[in-house]
């Protein structure tokens, strides 16, 4: 399970460049309504272990996501345009929270559910015991150089 709209930045575009790309191609969302309800949310940075299957060893993944909501009206549903998506699935709360827990979703598409849940209220200090380390879990400083400007005025 992935995320409704994702893909990597090339060098020339900023994050906001991308997303209009994207979320035209992967979701068939129009330009004009992307510009309309699109709205940033932040940036994750964090690192995930992954095999890559050349040996039984784990890898250090660092990655940083630029996140961005956008509220979809009832009558608004995506529709993969290049290929890249088998279909879309319309979740409950309750749906999400349980596909999280089974391990359902692509890493880095389960880091984007859980800020989610975590800036509405789902997921609080009150009933998650493990929340401070979450979110300094999906926070981190990352070993690497990175640029703010890559975001853009948007």
């Amino acid at each position: 399970m992935d995320s409704t709209v994702a893909g990597g930045i090339s060098g020339s575009d900023t994050a906001f460049e991308t997303i209009l790309h994207e979320a035209d191609e992967e979701a068939g969302f129009e330009k004009q309504s992307i510009l309309e309800r699109v709205k940033a949310t932040g940036v994750l940075t964090y690192m995930s272990l992954s095999s890559y299957g050349f040996n039984e060893e784990d890898y250090v993944i660092p990655d940083m996501l630029y996140v961005y909501d956008m509220v979809l009206d009832k009558d608004t549903i995506p529709e993969t345009r290049d290929g890249s998506t088998r279909d879309f699935q319309l979740l409950t709360v309750e749906e999400v929270k349980v596909a999280l827990r089974n391990g359902d979703f692509k890493p880095n598409s389960a880091v984007v559910m859980i800020d989610f849940l975590i800036r509405h209220g789902v997921i609080t200090m009150e009933n998650e015991r493990e929340y401070v380390e979450i979110v300094n879990r999906m926070h981190r400083r990352l070993p690497f150089a990175t640029s703010s400007t890559v975001v853009g005025d948007h």
